[in-house]
């Protein structure tokens, strides 16, 4: 008599990378004080055991949930940088990320006011956020003065927040980045 062969669990290798794009869903609906894991796992379609599984503290699943927002959003910016080859194309890639398809749309510009805030209130997110802006202002001091490159990062990230409620003309933005890239 032949016997079924005896089933065996097995972990889906992707399930922490799932769990932290859930994560990212989440806040963007519900924000950093609304997200829960009950949230996340349904969010993810997963048990609810499996992400306290990878993420025993909700701070542990926050922080690298930002931090993994942080690291894809510098991956663009300095892609986005790293093409100039002159002063005037970084220029244009400076605009081009500020109305971008990585910085556009109502979700990212959500998650990044959650950052903001999260950043504000937790010591350890403040590091994540300090790495990210110094990774930020290395890859523009390829082009410009390091006095330049602080004006603008600064103008990158108010430029996309402003942008998220004011309309502005991409021939403006570049006309500030000139201005601004010859400090």
């Amino acid at each position: 008599m032949a016997t079924a062969p005896r089933k065996t669990w097995q972990q889906d290798p992707q399930r922490r990378t799932i769990i932290l794009r859930a994560t990212l869903e989440t806040i963007a609906l519900h924000g950093v004080d609304g997200t829960t894991y009950r949230k996340i796992a349904q969010c993810a379609a997963i048990p609810l055991g499996s992400v306290t599984y990878y993420f025993p503290s909700m701070q542990a699943l926050l922080l690298e949930a930002f931090s993994t927002l942080a690291h894809d959003a510098f991956t663009a910016f300095a892609a986005t940088l790293n093409r100039a080859q002159d002063k005037m194309q970084a220029r244009q890639a400076i605009v081009e990320i500020i109305f971008g398809e990585v910085t556009a749309g109502d979700k990212t510009n959500q998650l990044s006011y959650e950052l903001y805030s999260y950043a504000c209130r937790t010591p350890v997110m403040k590091q994540v956020m300090k790495n990210w802006m110094n990774q930020s202002r290395a890859s523009l001091e390829r082009h410009f003065s390091p006095l330049a490159a602080v004006a603008l990062d600064a103008l990158i990230e108010g430029m996309i927040l402003h942008r998220s409620v004011i309309p502005v003309a991409q021939e403006d933005v570049y006309r500030m980045v000139v201005q601004l890239s010859e400090l």
